[in-house]
């Protein structure tokens, strides 16, 4: 295996021909004079376009250096040219991987869309024909964001420059400038391989293009009127106007925003998603339900489950109770014997989101760090110790650290015999003694970092290892992220006097 020292995938299964955005040909793209004036972009004919494969299992960006023509240009001196390019493979790797065989990563290229049956011709007037094939290269333009979600595929095209900056160009009113935000070559990915740069600011410019991507049909959709800030989920996007707004297909398949709530004289506090595709709009003042749009504005407070499930809750000892489900906006018959795990509370409560975590056959799971008296509610008994150094690992391994040994070590929780049990540090399972990291670790990967959790350190003379909790068959296991060792200094000396 050899590592990826610069792209990071962007996990996504596609079972079509993706549909794709092109644009016009240059023969020598470059970066702009020092006067920053420079060609607006040209994407007429990327309607008519596809990427050259049906088997993308992910999308990165990579810096690369443009291939050129000599040919055309034999007395320009050679120079590397260099811009973002977008990459593919075929490979299902795991979310925001690292690693990859060799060969298995190549940049994207174009074709004419199969379903396409008048000409099509490129920027200089050249037939495009279904054995033409269109390399990045060619392109007078550079893959800036690119963002996979479950429906949808977003993408943005820049002028190919290097910096972000302000840059200028003719209209037929004069020079206008427009600011540009390039992609910098160091960025931050989370585990899933996603960047905040990713997630934000999609829209469509004189020196920009952007697009959204229908997954399961493969129509492109140029994003105009709507300038897009930031993309929360498959459902939900937030406009630069403070709007947020519902993302949804039409009878002709024509792509739809509409605006979540038209009244501005509602303030919303939080939004949440349930299994069905509906949205919860939490605000202080309305109790409706749109069923045509699968909107409910609600005043109630609400758990969200790992797996979308939306839940009411109220106060109870000092804590909370999590009391009924709620399925389309309905309120359901409250189960006795409910099991969920990875609660999240809203906006607007008055608890920690990490108080309560889910619900065991109907009885309610805490955090151990807070000051109530129980880790699970009449099933794990806390003495103080346990209580300010354990933490969940998944809704049965409950992890602890001695701040005094180092010594980490995990619990499982037998869900099939259930009974109240008082934790001393003795009852985990030792894995190591470790010191805890602090804060959220970083593996550099080239310019850029990918944020892992769960990850400990192994101090001593010569070297510090980190470590990242894993799960395998059950067991809490250390598996090592990076390992610096640091050189001795040594210094000979010849005597003087010999």
């Amino acid at each position: 295996m050899k590592k990826l020292k610069y792209l990071i995938c962007m996990a996504v299964c596609l079972g079509l021909s993706l549909t794709f955005v092109a644009c016009g040909k240059t023969k020598n793209p470059s970066n702009p004079p020092a006067n920053n004036n420079v060609n607006t972009l040209n994407l007429s004919y990327m309607e008519n376009l596809m990427v050259d494969t049906n088997q993308i299992a992910a999308l990165g960006i990579n810096l690369g250096e443009q291939e050129t023509d000599d040919a055309e240009e034999p007395n320009e001196p050679e120079q590397p040219i260099q811009k973002y390019f977008l990459y593919q493979t075929s490979v299902n790797y795991e979310n925001g991987s690292v690693e990859y065989d060799a060969g298995s990563i190549q940049k994207v290229t174009f074709k004419k869309n199969t379903s396409i049956t008048t000409d099509v011709y490129d920027g200089d007037g050249n037939l495009i024909d279904s054995s033409k094939i269109i390399s990045q290269d060619e392109l007078d333009a550079q893959i800036n964001r690119v963002l996979v979600t479950k429906n949808y595929t977003y993408m943005q095209f820049v002028i190919p420059v290097k910096e972000s900056g302000d840059y200028s160009y003719s209209t037929p009113d004069g020079i206008k400038t427009e600011h540009l935000e390039i992609r910098p070559n160091a960025l931050t990915f989370d585990e899933n391989g996603i960047s905040s740069f990713d997630k934000e600011h999609y829209y469509s410019s004189p020196l920009s293009q952007s697009f959204v991507i229908d997954n399961a049909t493969g129509y492109i959709y140029r994003i105009e009127g709507i300038n897009i800030y930031s993309i929360k989920n498959d459902l939900v996007v937030y406009g630069a106007d403070g709007n947020y707004y519902r993302i949804s297909l039409g009878e002709n398949h024509e792509l739809i925003f509409k605006d979540i709530l038209p009244n501005k004289e509602v303030y919303i506090k939080d939004m949440c998603f349930d299994q069905q595709g509906y949205i919860y709009v939490v605000n202080s003042k309305i109790e409706q339900i749109d069923d045509e749009n699968k909107i409910v504005y609600t005043k109630k407070d609400l758990i969200v489950s790992e797996d979308n499930r939306i839940f009411t809750f109220k106060n109870w000892l000092g804590g909370a109770r999590i009391e009924k489900e709620i399925e389309c906006g309905i309120e359901k018959e409250k189960d006795p014997n409910l099991t969920i795990w990875g609660v999240k509370q809203l906006y607007g409560n008055s608890y920690d989101e990490a108080y309560i975590v889910g619900c065991i056959n109907g009885r309610e799971v805490y955090q151990p760090d807070r000051n109530n008296d129980y880790i699970v509610y009449h099933l794990v008994k806390e003495n103080y110790d346990i209580k300010t150094n354990a933490y969940w690992f998944d809704k049965e391994t409950l992890l602890y650290w001695d701040s005094d040994t180092s010594m980490l070590g995990y619990y499982t929780l037998d869900y099939e015999n259930l009974t109240e049990t008082t934790l001393t540090p003795s009852s985990f399972t030792p894995i190591e003694v470790l010191e805890k990291y602090s804060g959220t670790y970083k593996k550099q990967i080239g310019e850029n970092q990918i944020t892992l959790k769960n990850v400990y350190k192994f101090v001593d003379a010569t070297s510090t290892k980190y470590y990242q909790l894993v799960k395998e068959n059950g067991e809490i296991t250390l598996k090592l992220v990076e390992n610096k060792v640091y050189e001795d200094n040594i210094y000979v000396l010849q005597p003087i006097n010999k």
